[in-house]
C-alpha cells in the first residue's frame, strides 16, 4: 500500500518550494519467500531557485521513518551554470541511503535478514558541450559509502547469489559520452572509467570492469536504417582475492531496422557478428552469434 501527498508553492517567478510526504506498507511471502512486512513513512522538503538567467540550484532534505531500520537524515544540492548557449557546467552533493529489498532480507534460498541498511556521501561535476551537430558529456564522481549491499557468488562458486554487507567502500570514475551526426549518418559513442576499492581488503569489488567503451554508427536513408555498435567489457574479478577472473571481450552487433511510420518499425539484428566466446559469470558462456527481429509499436 502506498499513500503520497505533494504540495508545491511558486513563492516568487524565481524560486519554488515542495513537499513531499509519503507513506509505504510492504507485505509478503510465498513459496521462497519468508513472510515478512516493511513500514515506512517519509518526508521531503525540495526548493529550486534561479538566481540569474544562466544558474539555478536545487536542495532537498528528507527524513525517513521505519520500523526495520534507524534511517540517516539525507540531502541534496545541485547546481546548473550555462554561461554561454552551448556550453554548461553542472554539480551536485549528496548524501543518499537504501534499505535492503524483500529479496535481499527474505529470500529463502540465500536472503540475509540481517543487512543493514546502505548509506553513502557522493559528488558528481559534470560538462556539457551542445553544439549543432556534435554533443559532448564528461562527468567525474565520487562515492564513499558504508554498509554497501553487493549480491556475490556463494561458496564453492555456488550457483545462488548471496548479498552481504561491505563494510566501506571507495567508488570514483568518470564518464564520457560523445554524439555526432553528419548528413544521414550518426555516431555514438560512451567510455565509463569506474574504480572501486573495498577500504578493508584494498581490492576491487567483484564484476566490477574498470573499463568499457561502447561505439555506434547508423545511416540511415528513407525508411531503411542499417546499424553497427561495438561493446568492448574489461575483465572482472570474480573473487574478493583477485586471485580469479574473467577475460575481458569485445562483441560487435548488426543490425537493419525499417521505420513503417511514426508509430511501429521492425528491426533484424546479428548479435554477436564473429562468434565470440565471453562470460558475464563465471562457468555461464554466453551465445555465440545469434538473431534477433523485434517489432516496436508506440501508442
Amino acid at each position: 500500500y502506498l499513500a503520497k501527498y505533494y504540495l508545491k508553492h511558486q513563492l516568487t517567478n524565481y524560486f519554488e518550494l515542495a513537499f513531499l510526504g509519503e507513506l509505504r506498507y510492504n507485505e509478503g511471502s510465498g513459496n521462497n519467500l519468508a513472510e515478512n512486512n516493511q513500514n515506512s513513512v517519509n518526508f521531503s522538503l525540495i526548493a529550486k531557485h534561479k538566481l540569474s538567467d544562466v544558474l539555478n540550484y536545487e536542495a532537498s532534505i528528507r527524513q525517513d521513518f521505519s520500523n526495520k531500520y534507524d534511517n540517516p537524515f539525507i540531502y541534496s544540492f545541485g547546481f546548473n551554470y550555462q554561461p554561454v548557449k552551448f556550453y554548461q557546467l553542472r554539480g551536485n552533493v549528496s548524501k543518499n541511503f537504501r534499505n535492503p529489498t524483500f529479496n535481499d532480507l527474505f529470500w529463502k534460498t540465500a536472503g540475509n535478514p540481517d543487512l543493514k541498511s546502505e548509506s553513502a556521501y557522493q559528488f558528481e561535476i559534470g560538462n556539457d558541450y551542445i553544439g549543432k551537430n556534435l554533443q559532448l558529456q564528461t562527468n567525474v564522481y565520487f562515492n564513499k559509502i558504508n554498509d554497501m549491499i553487493q549480491w556475490i557468488p556463494g561458496e564453492n562458486n555456488s550457483s545462488f547469489w548471496i548479498p552481504r554487507n561491505v563494510n566501506r567502500v571507495e567508488t570514483y570514475g568518470f564518464e564520457l559520452i560523445g554524439k555526432y551526426k553528419w548528413n544521414a549518418f550518426n555516431f555514438l559513442s560512451t567510455y565509463a572509467f569506474t574504480k572501486t576499492k573495498d577500504l578493508e581488503t584494498k581490492k576491487q569489488l567483484v564484476y566490477t570492469p574498470q573499463h568499457k567503451w561502447t561505439l555506434s554508427a547508423q545511416y540511415t536513408i528513407g525508411k531503411f536504417s542499417p546499424f553497427i555498435q561495438n561493446v568492448f567489457t574489461d575483465k572482472v574479478y570474480t573473487f574478493k582475492n583477485e586471485q580469479n577472473y574473467l577475460d575481458h571481450f569485445w562483441l560487435t552487433n548488426l543490425g537493419l531496422t525499417y521505420t513503417f511510420s511514426s508509430l511501429y518499425d521492425i528491426t533484424f539484428r546479428v548479435n554477436n557478428l564473429f562468434d565470440q566466446k565471453y562470460q558475464t559469470q563465471e562457468n555461464r558462456w554466453q551465445p555465440g552469434t545469434s538473431f534477433n527481429i523485434q517489432l516496436n509499436f508506440k501508442f
